[in-house]
């Protein structure tokens, strides 16, 4: 399930439809058929939402603003480059 910060009704179903186009892009993506897409409307939203929503302003001022400080993004970076063991592709050894 995806949990986003919930907007006007018009907005939320514009959502909605983009997420039904993505499926379609990536026929060969087992899970996404079964991904909700759910919006958050109550005022006070949960600190992992609020998290998130900051972390992804750092990453939008970051790439808008290529250069200058942003230290929200700098101690996110390394969270958001690095690849966690069990989503790595296990090298094949060749056999010789």
């Amino acid at each position: 399930m995806l949990v986003t910060r919930g907007q006007s009704t018009a907005a939320d179903h514009e959502c909605l439809e983009d997420f039904s186009r993505c499926r379609t892009l990536l026929p060969d993506a087992d899970w996404l058929p079964a991904l909700e897409l759910r919006f958050w409307k109550e005022p006070a939203e949960p600190l992992p939402l609020e998290l998130v929503n900051v972390i992804a302003a750092a990453v939008m001022r970051q790439r808008v603003n290529d250069g200058v400080p942003n230290p929200i993004f700098e101690s996110v970076l390394a969270k958001l480059t690095h690849i966690p063991a069990q989503f790595r592709r296990l090298s094949k050894t060749k056999r010789r």
